[in-house]
């Protein structure tokens, strides 16, 4: 039951700091799935055809099913290689470019801000903890003069509690 609470907690917690994009991750892999479906349906009429070289269709390829042409997404349906021509069908993708448009226009407004981040904030990003007892500037006061590889490594430092030695 704690471990239900916990999750439960945790993903209100994800879902708050991570909202945008947890629905624009959400959305797109909705309409990639849709797309998909849609290009089992459709006749090589009804698609877009791209003629390219090799090496054109290699940039314009965004990954192994999606191509970007003059700034418009397109889901390819198939390709053929014919001589030194690669031909792609592929159907433009609306939704999803609209989508993307709205989250790079969210990043740049978030970009152009002006407004300074708020104090209470920066303190919490900023914040520092309570120092152990035990520091590096000590060090400097009482240095081992006779150097052997017994007394001497890169982790050496003194405390600034004293203790006394060890029993034997």
């Amino acid at each position: 039951m704690k471990r239900l609470t916990t999750l439960f907690f945790l993903a209100v917690i994800l879902i708050q700091v991570l909202g945008c994009y947890v629905y624009f991750a959400s959305r797109l892999i909705t309409l990639r799935h849709e797309m998909h479906q849609q290009l089992k349906q459709l006749q090589d009429e009804e698609l877009t055809k791209f003629i390219f070289t090799e090496a054109e269709f290699e940039k314009a390829k965004v990954n192994s099913h999606e191509i970007k042409v003059g700034g418009k997404m397109y889901d390819i349906a198939r390709t053929e290689v014919i001589v030194d021509r690669v031909h792609v069908y592929a159907l433009h993708d609306e939704a999803e470019d609209s989508l993307l448009t709205l989250l790079s226009e969210i990043t740049s407004r978030v970009d152009k801000d002006k407004k300074p981040v708020p104090k209470q904030l920066m303190k919490l990003i900023l914040l520092k903890f309570i120092k152990s007892g035990l520091s590096w500037s000590n060090v400097i006061t009482s240095l081992i003069i006779h150097h052997t590889h017994y007394h001497i490594n890169e982790f050496f430092f003194i405390s600034s509690i004293d203790v006394p030695p060890p029993r034997s």
